[in-house]
This record gives structure tokens, sequence and C-alpha cells, in this order.
């Protein structure tokens, strides 16, 4: 009595997956596509996405993800989320464009949200930010205890990482001390 569904934009990337509280499946009047709209309606416009050619009831989602830009760090689900791109010391900062660059992370997926079934659902946010090769310079994602994990990582000219840093916070928090932060540092060095 559940269906699973699976929604993808119009370059057939999977941008919305979850399920459906129904016994038979919902009728497709059209091509089915779900189209970013942060002024979308409807069921899932929480989430930015206006959906065509199908009608879902009472949809769960259990995972969302986004591409091209960060338009969706706007929306008030992912407000609150801290998730805005924050250099730190020792971090070659290389990002390519910025937020209000539509351009910069074109092919690229810039976010996704994971459902926490445990909880009521609640969504895991990340972020993923990128240099001009495209490669993901600092991934930010929210953790199960309200706070954060950030991984930077700096590349050498062949593209292999030369240095990593990694941080976790378990309190959602703007500003941490040493004994709130647990992080790694890792170099690397090829022959």
């Amino acid at each position: 009595s559940e269906w699973s569904f699976v929604l993808t934009d119009v370059m057939g990337r999977t941008v919305l997956q979850g399920t459906l509280p129904q016994a038979t499946p919902p009728a497709v009047t059209a091509r089915v596509r779900a189209i970013y709209d942060p002024d979308a309606s409807g069921p899932f416009a929480r989430y930015g996405y206006r959906v065509t050619g199908v009608s879902l009831t009472n949809p769960t989602v259990l995972q969302v993800a986004y591409y091209d830009d960060y338009r969706f760090l706007s929306l008030a689900e992912f407000r609150s989320c801290s998730l805005e791109y924050s250099p730190v010391e020792g971090f070659n900062d290389r990002r390519y464009g910025n937020n209000s660059n539509l351009q910069a992370a074109k092919g690229l997926m810039t976010g996704n949200a994971v459902a926490l079934l445990e909880e009521s659902p609640s969504l895991l946010a990340s972020a993923f930010y990128y240099d001009d090769k495209a490669r993901c310079i600092l991934s930010v994602s929210q953790n199960h205890k309200n706070g954060q994990e950030r991984v930077y990582t700096n590349y050498n000219y062949t593209g292999s990482p030369l240095w990593q840093y990694q941080y976790h916070t378990s309190a959602p928090a703007k500003v941490f001390t040493q004994a709130q932060l647990t992080s790694l540092r890792q170099w690397y060095r090829y022959s």
C-alpha cells in the first residue's frame, strides 16, 4: 500500500525521491518532470520544485538534490542550516564563482538533503562548493547531532588531494571553542 517515486529534472538527473501512501500508482498525464522553481506551490514547494505530468498526493520526500547553482540555500527549508561557504586557515581559497553566479557550477550537484527516518522525517542538508576544474573543495553537511561536518580539500596541479581538513561539531553554533570541535588534518605526498 505504498509506492516509491523518483523524479528527474529536464537533464535526466534525479532530483526527488520518496514514497506515496496509496494502494494504486498515480496517473501520469504527460511527461513527468521536476522543475526548480523557488516560487512553486504544491507538495514539493518547500524543496523548491514544481512537478509536471503527474499529481502526487501526500508524498514523503526521502531525498532531494540540487544542481547548477546555489539558489536552494535561500529556501526556508535551508536558511537555518548554516551551509554557507567559508574558508579556513591553510585552505587555498580557489572557489569558482559565488552563490549568485548561475554559471559557475553548471552541471554539478551543489546540494542535497536526505531524510533522517528516525525523526519526523526531517532532512539533513548538504552543500558542495567547487574550484574552476569542477573539483569539490568544500562540502558542508548537517549531522544527526544538530551540528556540522565540513571537509575542505586542496589539490595539486594533477588533481590529487594535497591537504584535507575535516571538522565535526555536535552543536549548532557559528563560533566553536577547541573543546567543541573535533577535527582532522591530513597531508598527502606523492612520488
